[in-house]
């Protein structure tokens, strides 16, 4: 067994004049030594510096693969042929090479190479093996829709029976042990998987097996992680799970390079993070011993601990080599679990129903991070490694470990994806304040909360709510909507009186067009008012948490798009109007002739008796106005379906003033639109351009 701290990393130039100085530095195993000097034959990994090769991978593009693989393949052979080494299998994205040794004098001349930095004899890994999900406030991120959509999840294990229902889905997977003819010779994966498959529905989920039906060698889950890093950029896999381990006894990281030092390296710098169970093996010796297996001791690994998913008050809770007498509490960690400060954090590790069957062990807890690592990976996909561990282990409950003064934090869905997409406007006193008379702001309230003595919106007690403050500078009607949000909203618009009250001008739920379960409120305002807002999640009864996603809050701009514009009456009244935070639609025409123009609004009009209609429009900005035709029965106008009647520009300066035609029994959707403008040119003559927005006027007659 490896004592409980590392020996410090050799100097890589260091010349050994034995093989036992060799393993008195840290470089080899003592037991590799011990089996050569005795004669056997041994497979070993040699460890290879490679900090090059690592660092050209990058984030695993086309590109980069190729250039990491030929330096890999450059040091690899360098050593191959300078020692007329015998290999049994090169790792493409690996510093490692699998080789056989016979005698301490080759063991001593390979450790000896300038390349290499550690030898290591290919070992066994031992396997570690419905409320789990509840207890971390996963449901929360259900509500968010934050199911791991567009995210991968590579599982280093025996397999995964994708006959079984919940890993159907299962479409990709890879052999890196000698093929055992079997989905999975063990079940161990397909448990790990089943946790994976339930936290994350629309993940995809990887299965690499490891295991050759009867043992997991390293060489297997090496060549396991070698697959995972060449496809690792198709497949966006940002987690590796791996439930399985070396009973080692670490208490920080195993800094001695060992053969996954590199693969780990790699895979943080490409955002895809290593899961590791540290372990079942605590009291494995008689008595209990404190430490973490390997893998989970290198650098790089989040090592995850297990806890008890419920009380147990009348049975005890038998474990291979201890057991935890009753009553036995919810959030404490079981006696064979691994502990001491490298623990990163806590999962739930007993009595996790998983693919049919009740699952113990780190081996569960494990699977429950890495689904919590991919739903990270998809609310922020730029965030750094260092980034998503922080988040991981971001939680509000912790757990003292009754074996040790260690204090870890227990995994907590809510409390990662809050540290993951904080809301700056969650507290009423925090309002984001509105800027100008009408626009757009777009936002999520996955962490948003509902503060203590906080009214319900919209008739409903909600829980997620976003505020914002608005300052009209005029009387006008106006509406608030969160039309184009992805949830079930609700929405309340207040006025702040004098003396701090507030007065309910209006709510709403599910108002939405075409039945969507989005809310528009429309009230009255007046120039100076203080105007209060709260978007909310809409929460079921018997739900712990509300609804949640990607609001759009829009504030007087109704008629962005063209099924929402606005009807103009009546003929000869104006209408005043803005273009503030307006888009363009995908398909949408180029009103007058503007190539480059992308912040139109719409209007309706429908004429009762046949007139020459007379266009007036004038703003604070250059502004475009096109006229199309339809026949009165289109109500919802596909572009396609809009035929050009006449348009104006005010671009020289002068008014819009232009008159067209117009027939009853014909509906006239007309398009307000900024005039765009170059703002930079390249030497190429390619330039940027913008569209002015602003206030207008429009009047029809």
């Amino acid at each position: 067994m490896t004592t409980a701290s590392a020996a410090p990393p050799a100097d890589p130039g260091q010349i050994f004049e034995s093989l036992g100085q060799a393993v008195e530095a840290g470089v080899v195993e003592p037991q590799l030594a011990e089996r050569l000097y005795k004669g056997e034959k041994v497979q070993v990994l040699a460890v290879i510096e490679a900090s090059d090769a690592i660092k050209a991978y990058g984030n695993g593009n086309p590109a980069a693969l190729k250039k990491a693989q030929q330096l890999f393949a450059e040091l690899q052979t360098t050593v191959i042929r300078d020692l007329d080494l015998p290999v049994e299998y090169k790792f493409t994205l690996l510093p490692v090479l699998l080789t056989p040794l016979h005698d301490p004098e080759a063991a001593l001349r390979l450790i000896n190479h300038r390349l290499v930095v550690s030898v290591w004899a290919d070992g066994e890994n031992e396997l570690w093996l419905t409320r789990s999900l509840p207890m971390v406030g996963h449901p929360m991120a259900m509500q968010g829709n934050l199911k791991g959509a567009g995210q991968s999840i590579a599982i280093l294990d025996t397999g995964a029976d994708t006959t079984r229902p919940e890993l159907s889905r299962i479409t990709v997977s890879y052999e890196a042990a000698p093929d055992d003819l079997m989905l999975d010779s063990n079940g161990h994966g397909s448990g790990v998987a089943g946790v994976i498959a339930a936290a994350v529905p629309d993940a995809q989920i990887i299965p690499v097996d490891i295991m050759d039906g009867t043992s997991i060698m390293d060489s297997h889950t090496l060549r396991g992680l070698n697959w995972v890093l060449a496809s690792r950029y198709k497949y966006n896999i940002v987690a590796v799970n791996m439930s399985w381990g070396k009973a080692d006894y670490f208490l920080g990281n195993c800094n001695t390079p060992s053969p996954y030092h590199g693969a780990f390296q790699t895979l943080r710098q490409a955002r895809t993070m290593p899961i590791v169970a540290v372990g079942n093996h605590a009291f494995r010796s008689g008595s209990f011993r404190q430490g973490v297996s390997r893998p989970a001791c290198v650098p790089g690994a989040v090592a995850v601990g297990g806890v008890y998913t419920g009380t147990n008050t009348t049975g005890d809770e038998v474990w291979a080599d201890c057991t935890d007498k009753a009553p036995v509490m919810v959030d404490t960690m079981p006696c064979s679990s691994g502990s001491g400060p490298r623990v990163d954090i806590l999962a739930p590790g007993a009595n996790v129903q998983s693919a049919g069957a009740n699952r113990n062990g780190t081996s569960i807890g494990a699977p429950h991070v890495a689904a919590l690592s991919a739903i990270l990976s998809s609310i922020n996909p730029s965030a750094s490694a260092l980034q998503l561990e922080t988040q991981l282990k971001t939680s509000s409950v912790f757990v003292a470990d009754a074996r040790t003064i260690e204090v870890h934090p227990r995994l907590n869905f809510p409390d990662a994806i809050r540290a993951a997409a904080p809301v700056l406007n969650d507290d009423r006193a925090d309002a984001t304040m509105l800027p100008t008379w009408s626009g757009r702001i777009s936002q999520t309230n996955w962490a948003a909360t509902k503060e203590p003595g906080e009214l319900d919106q919209a008739g409903n007690d909600g829980g997620s709510s976003l505020w914002y403050r608005w300052l009209p500078d005029r009387d006008a009607t106006v509406e608030f909507s969160t039309v184009g949000s992805d949830f079930n909203t609700l929405l309340s618009v207040y006025r702040v009186e004098p003396n701090g009250t507030s007065t309910l001008l209006g709510e709403d739920d599910d108002s939405g067009p075409n039945n969507a379960e989005t809310s528009i409120v429309t009230v009255q305002v007046r120039a100076g008012d203080l105007i209060e807002i709260a978007i909310d999640g809409f929460r079921f009864q018997g739900i712990a948490f509300p609804r949640t996603g990607h609001v759009r809050f829009n504030w007087n701009l109704p008629n962005d798009d063209v099924k929402d514009a606005m009807p103009l009456f009546p003929y000869g009244a104006s209408r005043f109007g803005s273009n503030i935070a307006a888009t363009q639609q995908y398909g949408e025409p180029h009103h007058c002739d503007d190539l480059f123009s992308n912040a139109s609004v719409w209007y309706l009009w429908s004429p009762s008796a046949n007139v020459s209609a007379r266009v007036r429009a004038s703003g604070t900005r250059t502004y475009c106005v096109h006229v199309y035709e339809t026949p009165s029965t289109v109500t919802n106008p596909s572009f396609g379906a809009l035929a050009s009647v006449a348009w104006g520009v005010d671009d020289q300066g002068y008014p819009i003033d232009f008159t067209f035609p117009a027939t009853a029994g014909k509906s006239y959707w007309i398009a307000v639109d900024g005039v765009s403008h170059e703002t930079a040119c390249n030497p190429y003559g390619q330039c940027q351009y913008v569209t002015p927005t602003g206030i207008f006027t429009l009047s029809l007659g």
